[in-house]
């Protein structure tokens, strides 16, 4: 229904609840009292309209408001662009996922020259290169704790610090000890990083364009792994004591760029600043990163409804991730077995020994097998490009399991290439396996632990999947050389697709699609289907039984209006 307020049209819909009707406009109902208008229109109480029924008690107000203004405003602004602040903002953010992809593409060429110069064994090799990944465990530890309580843009900072001061000390090293120490500074800067940049951008960025935004990182990941390629191809003939120092050495200038932009050119999210009573700064934030003012409003509905909900229920402690109630185990299970999965496919593995593999495929010389790696860092940063655009139309479910099938069956075609003595199989399966990797659990492994998770559990949450994900790129990369050269590389190929099936038959059961749900939305929805064990049939048909009556509601709203 319409009325007058102050002489302005103040539009009211139904909130999808027997019996609720709220305004689009926090303005129109007021603790004033009644107020005339040019027409001799009043405005009503707050308290009076929920004695009649049309507004309820304060918990189930906020959800209810904070639902219809982001019905309106996706009706509204579905149509529009993120926002250049907001794109802008996740720009810069992933850049720390550059950091990552620089290591991950720099090694496979560092390790070559490091074992020409200092002579390391295998083993020796191994510990070197894991010893980011189980350092990035209590990076990542350390980065709930620190997020939480002096913001992700801090964060952010401290991680890129972390990195810089790593890099430098391997660059200056000659032992085994100090590697593996400024490896480990490294490492906790990535885990911290690692945690904090996907969660930041999922803050500031609007539902209807966080899969493509949150995509950024994977992007950036991509970015950066095929910056170290190309420079580690470039720097190959160098003289083998000083090349691998200065690959090391180059990887300090992007974290200095990334601790400036994250003290003094990138914004703190609104949902911490709200978190932690800034609201007058959380509202400027929103002013630059949406497109109009009825999104800032109802975007600021939703944070504080949310917020508010959380905080009369408990306190958020660990507690709340170890005996969750069976919507939020549900979110776990969903995000760290997501987690998991992308590791244990052997994706680090596969970018940090390339030329390992290559060289058991036939390709003997280093000048071919970095060649070979650098084209396939092309492929998988294109393809990251094109996924990007897919995440929001097709959805996170459908591409997940394409995805986890193609990897299946890029690893049977490596086992094929091994087991044959046919090198263009081992090159063919490679080039597939990173496509298959970058179209799908790449990107939406960050995306789910960042969008499904609620706001007071996110840190932690993501804390833990990355905790877990690392864990996982560790044991592979350390024990996968010796591995290879104990069993070969078909049987190598064989186990790693047979814990992709598993991961395969896991997101089938119990993954569920989240495509355009807000943050705040998420634990309604996993609470509905775990409690009538819908994702055990696929989850598909729950959400679209959803999305029909949300579709159903939001035309009546479109209707009204």
């Amino acid at each position: 229904y319409q009325r007058r307020v102050r002489g302005e049209s103040t539009t009211c819909m139904a909130t999808g609840q027997a019996g609720t009707f709220l305004p689009l406009e926090d303005k129109s109902v007021t603790d004033e009292g009644p107020e005339a208008d040019t027409q001799g229109t009043h405005a009503l109480k707050k308290d009076e309209l929920q004695e009649v029924g049309l507004v309820s008690p304060t918990s189930q107000r906020e959800r209810s408001r904070s639902r219809s203004g982001s019905a309106a405003v996706e009706l509204e602004t579905s149509g529009l662009p993120p926002s250049r602040g907001c794109i802008r903002a996740a720009m810069c953010a992933s850049l720390n996922s550059i950091l990552l992809g620089y290591d991950i593409g720099i090694i496979s060429a560092v390790i070559i020259l490091m074992k020409a110069d200092l002579g390391f064994s295998n083993f020796q090799i191994e510990l070197y290169v894991s010893s980011l990944n189980l350092m990035a465990i209590p990076g990542a530890i350390i980065s709930s704790h620190i997020s939480d309580s002096l913001g992700r843009t801090r964060t952010l900072a401290a991680a890129s610090l972390l990195f810089l001061v790593g890099n430098l000390l391997m660059a200056m090293s000659s032992s085994l000890f100090l590697l593996v120490l400024g490896r480990s500074i490294t490492g906790i800067g990535v885990g911290a990083g690692l945690s904090i940049d996907p969660l930041y951008i999922s803050e500031i960025a609007p539902p209807m364009h966080r899969g493509k935004l949150v995509t950024f990182s994977e992007t950036s990941i991509n970015i950066g792994i095929l910056l170290g390629y190309v420079l580690g191809f470039a720097l190959s003939g160098l003289p083998a004591a000083f090349g691998w120092r200065l690959m090391l050495a180059l990887g300090g200038v992007i974290p200095a760029v990334m601790v400036y932009l994250a003290l003094v050119a990138m914004p703190e999210t609104p949902r911490w600043l709200i978190q932690k009573g800034f609201t007058d700064r959380a509202d400027q934030v929103l002013g630059t990163l949406c497109n109009t003012e009825a999104e800032k409003t109802a975007t600021m509905l939703d944070i504080e409804g949310a917020i508010a909900e959380e905080a009369a229920g408990a306190t958020v402690s660990w507690k709340t991730i170890f005996s969750p109630t069976p919507g939020v185990r549900l979110m776990l299970a969903v995000v760290i077995g997501v987690a998991v999965s992308q590791q244990s496919c052997g994706i680090e593995a596969l970018m940090y020994y390339s030329p390992s593999i290559l060289k058991e495929a036939g390709f003997k010389t280093s000048g071919e097998q970095l060649a070979i790696t650098m084209v396939m860092g092309f492929i998988k940063t294109g393809v990251i490009l094109f996924a990007a655009a897919l995440l929001d139309g097709y959805g996170r479910r459908g591409l997940l399991l394409w995805s986890l099938a193609g990897l299946v069956v890029s690893e049977l075609i490596e086992v094929l290439g091994f087991s044959s003595g046919i090198s263009v199989f081992n090159v063919l399966g490679l080039f597939m396996f990173v496509i298959s990797f970058s179209v799908g659990v790449g990107p939406i492994c960050w995306l789910f632990a960042s969008e499904i998770l609620p706001t007071g559990i996110r840190a932690k949450g993501m804390m833990l999947a990355c905790s877990l994900n690392r864990l996982t790129s560790a044991i592979i990369a350390l024990g996968f050389v010796s591995v290879q050269d104990e069993i070969g590389g078909a049987m190598t190929f064989l186990l790693f697709a047979t814990m992709t099936s598993v991961s395969l038959v896991f997101v089938y059961l119990l993954v569920p699609e989240t495509k355009g749900k807000t943050l705040e939305e998420m634990e309604e929805y996993f609470s509905e289907l775990a409690a009538n064990n819908k994702c055990l049939n696929g989850g598909h048909q729950a959400q679209r039984a959803m999305e029909r009556n949300r579709s159903d509601s939001a035309a009546d709203a479109h209707g009204s209006l």
